[in-house]
């Protein structure tokens, strides 16, 4: 949104002599341009973007991979490790905003609903066993949650 009103920043030192109808006619006609010129430069910069992200990914994977090869890891211990830090970061995104326990259930049940789901489409056994874990954590949290509400 500034950027369309930095593209019609320019057009105030012209339209303040204008009588209304010929204001509204050349902001129109200047909206329409900046919208058509946005859908001429939307191809590249989504191919662009595009790029980018897989490049991104592929040289994200090579690192990962150089990575766990040097820790002598399994996929399996590599995959649980990335799921107890991502819990880690969203536990202290919590502390900073703190949910009222009704929340925090709701917010609980709603992650234990879609990693059920994630569990039910996947077809890999090794990454269904840890859904499978995530939800056994979650679970657990919410019994001491429950405890600790009543």
């Amino acid at each position: 949104m500034e950027r369309l009103w930095s593209f019609l920043r320019r057009f105030s030192y012209v339209t303040k002599e204008m009588t209304p109808a010929h204001r509204v006619d050349l902001l129109t006609e200047a909206l329409l341009h900046f919208s058509c010129k946005k859908n001429q430069d939307m191809d590249t910069a989504l191919r662009n973007s595009i790029e980018k992200a897989t490049n991104l990914a592929a040289a994200t994977k090579d690192e990962l991979s150089i990575y766990i090869d040097s820790l002598s890891l399994s996929l399996a211990d590599a995959n649980e490790i990335v799921a107890k830090h991502i819990e880690n970061l969203s536990n202290d995104k919590s502390k900073d905003n703190p949910l009222s326990p009704e929340e925090t259930y709701v917010d609980l049940l709603s992650k234990q609903a879609n990693i059920e789901n994630e569990r039910a489409s996947c077809t890999d056994t090794e990454r269904r066993t840890l859904h499978q874990d995530h939800i056994n954590r979650i679970e657990q949290d919410i019994r001491k949650k429950k405890a600790n509400w009543e």
